[in-house]
């Protein structure tokens, strides 16, 4: 550890033992700063969040995402019925946001379809 002044700083005696430790390790730097970086993310996991409010998105945003979902839907939603399925479970996700996917409630049937 070299240095100009008689005592090394704090972080100058960390970089030292950090770059010994990744050299013992082979272990590149790029990586085990990306480590850390993560580690650190979980440990504050509110950090990286939005302060601020999100705005509503506006019609022309949600057309585009329409535009933009619609193809695949259209070529997983074979049927009408799987079409209203898929509403239903979103309508109802919307409604209950709270839920997870897996504790969705179970869609009803509507009155004319009984």
């Amino acid at each position: 550890m070299k240095s100009s002044e008689p005592f090394p700083t704090v972080q100058a005696r960390i970089s030292w033992w950090w770059s010994g430790f990744l050299r013992e390790d082979n272990l590149p730097s790029a990586t085990a700063d990306r480590l850390v970086g993560r580690r650190l993310r979980s440990l504050i996991p509110d950090a990286n969040r939005l302060s601020e409010p999100v705005s509503e998105p506006t019609e022309e945003e949600v057309q585009r995402l329409f535009v933009a979902v619609w193809p695949k839907l259209r070529r997983t939603l074979r049927s009408q019925q799987s079409v209203l399925l898929f509403v239903d479970l979103l309508t109802s996700h919307c409604e209950h946001p709270e839920l997870t996917m897996h504790e969705t409630p179970a869609v009803i049937a509507r009155c004319g379809d009984v």
